[in-house]
């Protein structure tokens, strides 16, 4: 099967899909594109399946027709993922703590950070759709507005509302 993974996925899900084509986007010179045009140049390419945690691409893009099929990956907070990682540490018979610094050497960070990172570049293509910013980090999975606007600070050097202001005004 020919899967395209999205940016916003997890470079661990490709080695996880073996015994298939796995291409992530940015690889195709695709990183930049939006949702419709992401999911127009994956079907003219061949692919059979997206895999994106892009929560809102089924209402954001009309589906009807398409001949690619979508898997979104729903997790987008540290306590349910937590939760898994102990679900698959015992599945692999190997302790939640060894998992977590076996993805550290992979991916370079430690996973808790790859998933506030996910969150925080998650948020930087939703500010021009919300008018609450509470209502986006309680999407995100931010315990309050001010943790999602102290992370978002401390990335991305302006807070939420800044960034957005400066954005809008291009």
């Amino acid at each position: 099967m020919l899967i395209l993974l999205d940016n916003n996925v997890p470079r661990g899900v490709a080695r996880a899909l073996t015994g298939h084509t796995v291409t992530e986007a940015r690889e195709r010179g695709w990183a930049t594109f939006k949702n419709g045009d992401l999911l127009t140049a994956a079907e003219e390419a061949g692919f059979e399946v997206l895999v994106t945690s892009d929560k809102s691409i089924r209402h954001q893009q009309n589906l009807a027709g398409r001949a690619i099929a979508l898997v979104v990956l729903t997790i987008g907070r540290w306590g349910p993922v937590r939760r898994m990682l102990a679900e698959i540490a015992a599945e692999v018979r190997v302790s939640p703590v060894y998992l977590t610094q076996v993805f550290q050497q992979v991916e370079g960070l430690p996973l808790y950070r790859y998933q506030l990172r996910l969150r925080l570049a998650r948020a930087l293509d939703l500010l021009a759709h919300y008018d609450d910013l509470t209502d986006i980090s309680q999407d995100l999975g931010f315990s309050s507005h001010s943790h999602f606007s102290a992370a978002f600070r401390e990335a991305y050097g302006r807070s939420p509302s800044e960034f957005r202001r400066s954005a809008l005004s291009r």
